[in-house]
């Protein structure tokens, strides 16, 4: 068949047609054709203006639930009252008391099935070492130790530490994988990130919010140690260091502090365990510990190691703001006998090396943050001694080393100084090089009518003279009269 006998066929439907193209699919594919031109016109006009939406799958839109939809549940307690399953605990107390005791304490409870089935506790901790420290004292408690984990971060370059709250879907997924019932964080602020900064409220609450999604989703409780402030308050929460938003987040706070009826003071070894804040019900009765000294015996190759443990011994009468009034009183003792200290060592007039009062102030047993809370105190002058010597530091109200040798004259015009505004000149004498200069006469003095034997180069090289008439603003007066 040769091709003009051949029909010719539309390349889109099929037809009959003297084109490529029949008319109504040319039609049609015209109109597509201009849809998807004026589509791509407005999409760029449209880009121009606004910037592009997110997906729809990652839209935020507000949801409001029935309160009657939602189905009442009892408040489930890891430490019946005062550790609470699915929320953040916090733990606060002075560094060194017990608090890392403790939650190793508690680790050991829940694995040893005393306060449940027996299960699994994730323990990050920043400061404590596991060979040394953390490990014995689990074993001084009797822990099982396959249900207690040590967490860190695994890095290309080697093993770091978890960071809140950038971490938290690891630490999940471990909590997940080990059915964890406790997260122990000592201390929470070693485990934020660089970022938060544990001052700010808003800063705080951004990086406790996820950790308390984790508790709810996950059923497990986290306790999270903090340490005091240096505040001189008897409020329980604003001694929490850092932020309020620390106490005020979590929904149960306890605090653990020296025992004030400990008989060896505060050298014992007694503890109180204070409940101070649950939002969940009313406060458990504080409850007394006592360190007790534990020595692990060499098996095997396990070498000899001692360590401690906290023994529950019964309850206790105080609360938290009798245990923080019992501090502050302590700590107002110990600055008053350094008080004591630095009016003795610096009672001379003399100027004296910082580094030699600090070393005779740690002899006795007063620290350095109470000597340096007595000199703020006793308003203490500080000045750097020059290169190589360090820092000085004299009373103010005491004699200068270059007063303490004064004359008679100087002595007796510090004691009975003249009136300074009413002296004139009244002679005038000759030094060894022939300088001429003003002696000083009081016009009316109450006490004494004699001219000052002394001329006014003499006088203003005593520095009392001078400091007596910067005090009464009229050095520069004087000048101006002796060179008259």
């Amino acid at each position: 068949m040769t091709r003009a006998n051949r029909k010719q066929r539309c390349m889109t439907c099929g037809e009959p047609s003297e084109n490529d193209l029949c008319g109504a699919c040319e039609r049609a594919l015209g109109r597509q054709a201009s849809v998807v031109l004026e589509l791509s016109k407005g999409r760029s006009r449209r880009s121009r203006r606004t910037v592009e939406r997110p997906p729809s799958h990652t839209t935020r839109r507000g949801v409001a639930t029935s309160a009657a939809r939602i189905k009442r549940e009892p408040v489930e307690w890891l430490d019946p009252g005062r550790v609470p399953l699915g929320l953040v605990t916090v733990l606060a107390g002075v560094g060194g008391l017990g608090k890392s005791q403790w939650s190793c304490a508690l680790a050991g409870r829940v694995s040893r099935g005393e306060l449940g089935s027996a299960a699994a506790t994730l323990l990050l901790t920043a400061e404590d070492s596991w060979a040394t420290t953390v490990k014995p004292r689990l074993e001084a408690v009797g822990a099982n130790l396959e249900l207690v984990h040590r967490v860190s971060i695994a890095t290309d370059e080697g093993e770091d530490g978890l960071t809140i709250p950038d971490d938290l879907p690891e630490l999940e997924r471990l909590v997940v994988a080990h059915r964890a019932r406790l997260v122990v964080l000592d201390p929470l602020a070693a485990h934020l990130d660089g970022g938060i900064d544990s001052h700010k409220d808003q800063s705080v609450r951004r990086a406790l919010a996820p950790l308390h999604r984790l508790a709810e989703a996950q059923g497990c409780a986290v306790v999270a140690l903090i340490h005091l402030n240096k505040a001189q308050g008897l409020a329980p929460l604003m001694r929490l260091g850092g932020s309020v938003a620390f106490g005020n987040a979590a929904r149960s706070v306890i605090l653990l502090e020296r025992d004030p009826d400990d008989p060896d003071g505060e050298e014992g070894s007694q503890r109180v365990l204070a409940h101070i804040k649950c939002n969940l019900g009313p406060l458990a009765p504080s409850q007394l510990y006592k360190v007790m000294p534990v020595v692990l015996p060499a098996i095997v190759d396990k070498p000899q190691v001692e360590t401690s443990r906290l023994d529950l011994i019964g309850e206790s009468a105080h609360n938290g703001r009798t245990l923080l009034a019992a501090v502050n009183e302590e700590e107002r003792s110990a600055v008053d006998e350094a008080v004591e200290f630095l009016e003795a060592e610096l009672g001379d007039g003399g100027r004296h090396l910082a580094a030699e009062i600090l070393r005779d102030a740690r002899k006795i047993g007063i620290t350095e943050p109470t000597l340096r809370r007595a000199r703020k105190r006793l308003e203490v002058r500080t000045e750097k001694a020059g290169f190589g010597r360090g820092w000085e530091w004299w009373l103010p109200k005491a004699s200068s080393p270059e007063t303490s040798t004064e004359s008679d004259e100087g002595r007796r015009l510090r004691e009975s100084p003249l009136p300074m505004r009413d002296c004139v000149p009244s002679e005038r004498a000759e030094n060894a090089e022939g300088v001429t200069h003003s002696r000083l006469t009081p016009s009316a003095s109450p006490t004494s009518s004699k001219a000052d034997p002394r001329t006014l180069d003499e006088a203003l090289a005593d520095p009392l003279f001078v400091q007596r008439l910067l005090d009464d603003e009229i050095l520069v007066g004087i000048i101006d009269v002796g060179a008259a």
